[in-house]
């Protein structure tokens, strides 16, 4: 099996101007700090984390919608860059998004229709397709009537809009599809509708996935590797079912333990609920040594000092925590 989408060392600084309260002079914002990842094509890989992590920054820098600040990113083997030349504009047809807010992803002036259409408009400059059956054949397999092609976002329901979202991203038939929290702004009835409806999809075209969300319960659902991000940086990284039943990170344990369990009030894992101390860091002013280690209860010293470097746990299963640094060294098996 080989990677669709290969990320190494990437990067994304912004400078911000400070202000006399708070920040004196520039600093640097590092959204995104030094993420290596690989996709497989025809797996779906979670990127989780709190909000503020860099997540849908990463997602940006993959699909070439903003400059790196360094690092590569790699789509089937081509070099991906934010220059919007004519080599961007043909990956960018293999490469689509689906984004959080349906609403604000479609234009209120265009029907369902139109705004699934205007994809292949746009691309297919030969005339090889016809657009307004291609666009009504996806709707449709999307689980949209023929009643609502004509109809305008805002007489959409929200459920409903991010069908329409869907269809306008999966028309131009893309080999990788990037969801950034697709469901967050969905009521609960409705997210089960569309995590089921991408499950199918993903099987029935093929599709390589980057699903970007912070609810667990989900990525487990449909994920077949998870990496967990901090501050800009991937810390813990294998298979769903390593990771979200054998979390190695502090972090990672915390996350899954405040995952509720429907029916389970008095369950052992909802009793060891952990409660992390005070707020992510200023991502301005991130900690020296590891970036956790002002919320983490089992930070030592080296924590305070020290960089974990990333370390192999297992197959498949990668963390950058010092207290497995300490367990496997001289194992042989840091990465």
């Amino acid at each position: 099996m080989t990677a669709l989408l290969s990320v190494k060392n990437l990067q994304r600084h912004f400078s911000v101007e400070g202000n006399k309260e708070w920040l004196s002079g520039k600093k640097i914002l590092r959204a995104v700090d030094g993420v290596t990842l690989s996709v497989q094509r025809g797996q779906t890989l979670g990127i989780v984390g709190e909000s503020g992590c860099g997540k849908s920054t990463m997602a940006k820098l993959v699909l070439g919608l903003i400059p790196a600040t360094a690092g590569t990113v790699e789509f089937d083997g081509k070099p991906v860059t934010a220059q919007r030349n004519h080599a961007w504009r043909a990956a960018r047809r293999h490469m689509q998004m689906v984004y959080q807010d349906p609403l604000s992803a479609l234009d209120r002036r265009l029907t369902a229709l139109e705004q699934v259409t205007e994809p292949l408009q746009i691309h297919d400059k030969h005339g090889e397709i016809q657009p307004a059956i291609a666009a009504q054949s996806m709707m449709r397999a999307v689980g949209l009537t023929d009643n609502l092609f004509q109809r305008y976002p805002h007489e959409l329901s929200g459920g409903q809009r991010q069908r329409v979202v869907l269809a306008r991203a999966l028309v131009l038939k893309p080999s990788l599809l990037v969801c950034d929290e697709p469901i967050s702004a969905l009521d609960v009835s409705v997210q089960a509708q569309v995590i089921n409806l991408l499950t199918d999809l993903r099987q029935q075209l093929s599709l390589t996935m980057l699903f970007i969300s912070h609810d667990l319960r989900v990525v487990r659902h449909i994920c077949d590797e998870v990496a967990v991000m901090y501050l800009g940086r991937i810390i813990e990284q294998g298979s769903a079912k390593n990771v979200l039943s054998h979390p190695a990170h502090p972090y990672t344990r915390a996350l899954i333990s405040a995952v509720s369990t429907p029916g389970a009030k008095h369950s052992t894992a909802n009793s060891a609920r952990i409660i992390l101390k005070g707020e992510p860091p200023n991502p301005v002013d991130v900690p020296t040594g590891c970036s956790f280690h002002p919320r983490c209860a089992l930070a030592t010293a080296q924590c305070k000092t020290n960089t974990p470097v990333t370390t192999r746990i297992g197959e498949a299963h990668t963390v950058s925590c010092h207290l497995h640094t300490m367990i496997h060294h001289g194992s042989g098996s840091k990465t």
